[in-house]
């Protein structure tokens, strides 16, 4: 169904083994290991920026979701972002 419509899915997940752990090392070594593949890789995070200031692995992957430099160094490795956050 997939191929019928043309549609795009991952190759690959970056993030699964590190759930409540991820930060920008574990996005770059992954994509790291990927560079020379023609793949798609997706990286799991779930950011979430709370009302009354909770620090917990969601507001910090939601630091991780707009740290620019994160973003140039993606790029530098060879991997171009999409953006898709509507997940059913």
């Amino acid at each position: 169904v997939i191929k019928s419509y043309d549609l795009k899915t991952n190759d690959y997940l970056i993030g699964v083994s590190y759930t409540g752990m991820m930060d920008d090392n574990a996005v770059i070594y992954g994509l790291m290991a990927l560079k020379n593949k023609n793949c798609l890789a997706e990286a799991l995070i779930h950011p979430c920026c709370y009302e009354n200031d909770i620090n917990d692995t969601h507001s910090i992957e939601f630091k991780l979701a707009n740290n620019r430099n994160l973003k140039e160094k993606i790029n530098e490795i060879g991997f171009e972002l999409e953006n898709h956050t509507n997940v059913i």
